[in-house]
């Protein structure tokens, strides 16, 4: 069985998935780690089994750096499964992840915060990616509204308290 992990979240959440799928069967403690450069010497000094891969780029991840990855043959097309690692599902951080995982397989699996290894659909990603996208212009109109009232305010008390406008 391949499996990839995507360690968006702490290491303390990877050491909790790998001690539950210890105790999975069919699992036989090899899987590959798509990590952050700087986690890679801790995973290799306390999980021998696993192969890390580095993550090209500082940040979050996002769908096109893992295509990217696939394409140049640093991480494989064909995964039984993805397995990501979330401390909460209410992030844009963790929405990107979920993302860059479909770049990878069709079984997107996630580990939450209370050990609970829970399949999300493809069906899933892609109705929340849409809805996102639909959002969007909603949050550009609103964030330009409560500037633009905030900045009216601002000059009416300023004008109002005799800060502009007035002489002496």
């Amino acid at each position: 069985m391949k499996i990839l992990v995507i360690r968006s979240a702490s290491m303390e959440r990877f050491d909790a998935l790998a001690q539950k799928l210890a105790f999975q069967s069919g699992f036989d403690g090899t899987m590959d780690v798509l990590t952050h450069p700087h986690s890679i010497p801790s995973l290799k000094l306390n999980y021998p089994s696993v192969n890390p891969v580095a993550y090209p780029r500082d940040g979050e991840f996002c769908k096109s750096a893992v295509a990217r990855m696939v394409k140049e043959g640093k991480l494989k097309k064909e995964y039984d499964e993805v397995i990501v690692l979330v401390g909460n599902l209410s992030g844009g951080g963790h929405f990107n992840v979920l993302r860059a995982a479909t770049a990878l397989s069709g079984e997107i699996r996630i580990f939450n915060i209370n050990g609970e290894l829970l399949d999300i659909p493809l069906k899933t990603i892609a109705r929340e990616s849409a809805l996102r996208i639909c959002l969007f212009p909603a949050v550009i109109f609103g964030t330009i509204s409560i500037l633009a009232l905030g900045v009216t305010v601002l000059l009416a008390c300023m004008l109002n308290n005799g800060i502009l406008g007035r002489d002496g």
